[in-house]
């Protein structure tokens, strides 16, 4: 049998822990990295409220995971969850010329499947992990809204749409406006592709003779993405709207190629069939991309995303769902207990009390 295997079997009971010796821990120590990460990996199969994190090799409570928008923070989070740490989306997230406020890890795609595979009672819902951000910029409006569900396999797939309104007179004027979008590490407006289709995408808007955008796939990524433009508001108002969908996999391994090949530290090597992230999203139960573009196009028309979004910052946020209650629950009692204001009330309230005794005590001397 394997080490890991031999692991898990010692902690089945007391009895088969003395049969097979105390050096069954002995492969599972930290200098064999292998070994341990596939020890815990198994362990966290038996415990669903914790999992497994590549990072650090251990496993961590889900509760003490923040969510990927800015709301309902943990103040005792995990000593991983870092940017500079922890992979993200960040790249795919890329639709404002500053940072976004939602930061999605792969410890949520982690905490999303537990739910599916343990119950409600594990994990988080795919409901917390939506999120609609606007950034009302100087010579722009930008919007990134996000969604996900599961999908067939077991997977979880999202779907991202980014909208960049500025004011431009023709296609050239809108191109060297929003040098900061993307669709993914790929295809870019720094680069030659992206700008080009926004260009044909322009000319058939304001030509009148707008066509149906076509679902295109990034070669070495796989992002499936739609491209087009939207007049908003004003007739010299214009929008690229990209909408994207990513196929994140199971959830069972940091590792997996299909969330790796988003963040960008591996090349994906594979056949999958063009379209396929977008077909397994769009057949799952949840709103239709139209429903989600109108929408989208209801807060940029008459900039109502101030009064039906909430300011958060640097940004108006919707962070849809709710997080877990025993994060929030934790949330409130750690913020007050370390941020000390109850201890510095109770001191405040004890120095007037004595402040107070002693003004009343020299009142009756005198």
């Amino acid at each position: 049998m394997d080490p890991e295997d031999v692991g898990c079997l010692s902690l089945c009971n007391h009895s088969l822990l003395e049969t097979l010796g105390r050096d069954v821990w002995r492969p599972l120590c930290p200098e064999s990295t292998y070994t341990q990460k596939q020890f815990l990996t198994r362990l966290e199969r038996d415990i669903p409220t914790h999992f497994f994190c590549h990072t650090c090799s251990a496993l961590h409570l889900g509760e003490q995971v923040n969510p990927p928008g800015p709301k309902y923070f943990v103040h005792k989070k995990i000593p991983c969850d870092d940017q500079y740490l922890v992979d993200n989306l960040s790249v795919i997230t890329d639709a404002h010329p500053r940072e976004s406020a939602y930061r999605f890890i792969y410890f949520h795609v982690k905490l999303a499947m537990k739910r599916h595979y343990y119950g409600p009672e594990h994990g988080i819902s795919t409901e917390s992990l939506f999120f609609t951000e606007v950034h009302d910029n100087i010579s722009n409006t930008t919007l990134l809204s996000a969604e996900a569900r599961i999908c067939e396999g077991p997977r979880l797939c999202m779907r991202f749409q980014t909208w960049a309104v500025a004011y431009a007179p023709d296609a050239e004027a809108f191109v060297a406006e929003p040098k900061f979008l993307s669709v993914c590490e790929h295809i870019n407006m720094k680069g030659d592709v992206l700008p080009q289709m926004v260009k044909l995408a322009f000319g058939k808007l304001k030509s009148g003779t707008p066509v149906a955008p076509k679902t295109l796939t990034c070669e070495s990524c796989y992002v499936d993405y739609q491209l087009e433009m939207k007049q908003v508001g004003s007739p010299d108002n214009f929008s690229l709207v990209i909408t994207k969908w990513l196929d994140l996999g199971a959830g069972l391994t940091a590792m997996d190629k299909k969330w790796l090949r988003y963040t960008f530290r591996t090349t994906f090597y594979g056949t999958q069939q063009p379209g396929i992230a977008m077909a397994l999203f769009e057949s799952a139960p949840g709103p239709s991309l139209d429903s989600i573009t109108q929408t989208n196009n209801s807060y940029l028309v008459g900039d109502r995303y101030k009064v039906l979004m909430e300011r958060w910052a640097w940004c108006y946020i919707k962070q849809y769902g709710k997080w877990s209650t025993a994060m929030k629950r934790r949330t409130a009692v750690h913020y007050f207990l370390r941020s000390g204001i109850i201890l510095g009330f109770i001191v405040g309230m004890i120095c007037v009390i004595v402040i107070t005794v002693i003004d009343n005590k020299r009142k009756r001397d005198s």
